[in-house]
């Protein structure tokens, strides 16, 4: 029994990185997001915005540890945003 007959909408479940989120396109725009910070993340300007706008915590204590912590938590989260992205960066 598959999981799509089991949840026919296709929703992701919380937690759960969407099939489709490990495109090559993703990852083009993720590595676009990092750069100038592919070895730290969690010191980009543009992350800690997003971040600090999202969960509302402050940017300016996001430390490596709460970087990690917050991406893991929000995984599928952040999986749908880059899928989002991706999709949205082809239409231009």
């Amino acid at each position: 029994m598959s999981g799509r007959e089991n949840n026919p909408a296709g929703e992701v479940e919380p937690g759960r990185v969407p099939p489709q989120a490990g495109s090559a396109s993703t990852f083009r725009i993720l590595w676009s997001l990092l750069k100038g910070y592919r070895l730290q993340p969690w010191r980009s300007p543009y992350l800690r915005w997003r971040i600090e706008t999202w969960s509302g915590m402050e940017a300016a204590g996001i430390t490596p540890r709460v970087f990690l912590k917050f991406s893991w938590q929000h995984r599928a989260d952040l999986a749908r945003y880059l899928k989002w992205a991706a999709e949205n960066s082809r239409s231009r």
